[in-house]
């Protein structure tokens, strides 16, 4: 204890040195496991360059120009799918133009449909039907009616093209405040529309035989505009066959048979078999038409 007493400045000196001692290796032990993590993080970027050099698409003057070959081509590419959803605007008409138009269009698709041998429902007016007697529109909904009306004159030139037997309906989507707000032409659906696309949907039902069916399908896919078939619901329809008596068989003619003979049977007909016996189709077509909004003006 004296000695103590007497040293504390140099014990107190050893024991700062020791601490100070016992700090610097616990960082050099950091930093030298720190220089560790370092060095590996180093040699696996190293192998990863090594990896990305020996691949064929590494950024050399051939993986160059043959990305910019591959930016054409999908230019190219855009422009085309840019003309298959594009649409002609609709012109713009006021209330007397779109009237007359409306009601021309109505009328040449009738002359169609008879033409053509297609039965329609009585004075129908193919979805515009409350709109007929109207003579004043709302004039942000003549834009969206022309379109519908381009667009359902030109579904029906399908129908009508392909001598479908008869068209039951077919429905659209309110778009103007003179569309009434029930109906049975109306879909309960809306239009769905964003930066790139409007996406307008309809329903027609129509009644014929398969081939009719292939054809309109087929024909779908050549129109202008963007038609596509999300649902095909295809229902058979009953056929009433009236039954009528067989003729009744010809006079034999010749010596009547003597008395008491015995009769000869008559030798049955050969039946008939029926090869084709295709029944008539009740089909529906939910539908959308898709086009590209058009760009701002620069």
């Amino acid at each position: 204890m004296l000695w103590i007493k007497r040293n504390l400045g140099l014990l107190l000196g050893i024991v700062g040195a020791l601490a100070l001692s016992g700090l610097a290796a616990w960082y050099l032990i950091a930093q030298i496991a720190a220089n560790n993590n370092f060095a590996k993080e180093l040699e696996e970027q190293k192998a990863e360059m090594t990896r990305l050099g020996g691949l064929t698409y590494f950024p050399n003057d051939k993986n160059i120009a043959t990305t910019k070959s591959e930016m054409v081509r999908l230019s190219s590419l855009l422009t085309r799918v840019q003309q298959l959803y594009q649409s002609e605007p609709p012109p713009k008409l006021d209330d007397q133009q779109f009237a007359s138009q409306m009601l021309t269009t109505i009328a040449e698709l009738q002359t169609q449909a008879q033409t053509n041998g297609v039965i329609l429902p009585a004075k129908y007016g193919f979805t515009f039907d409350s709109l007929r007697e109207h003579v004043k529109f709302d004039q942000a909904g003549i834009p969206l009616l022309t379109t519908q009306l381009r667009e359902v004159k030109e579904l029906c030139e399908v129908l009508f093209s392909n001598r479908i037997h008869s068209l039951v309906s077919i429905q659209r989507v309110r778009v103007a405040t003179n569309d009434p707000p029930s109906g049975a032409h109306y879909l309960t659906k809306t239009m769905a529309s964003n930066n790139w696309l409007t996406i307008t949907p309809y329903e027609v039902t129509f009644r014929g035989f398969a081939t009719e069916v292939a054809g309109v399908l087929d024909g779908l896919q050549r129109t202008k505009t963007y038609f596509v078939v999300r649902t095909v619901d295809v229902i058979p329809l009953e056929v009433t066959r009236q039954e009528t008596p067989p003729p009744p068989p010809p006079p034999t003619k010749g010596p009547a048979p003597k008395t008491g003979a015995a009769a000869t049977p008559a030798q049955p007909k050969a039946e008939l078999i029926r090869v084709l016996d295709e029944r008539p189709l009740q089909c529906r077509l939910r539908l959308e038409v898709v086009k590209l909004n058009q760009p701002p003006a620069k």
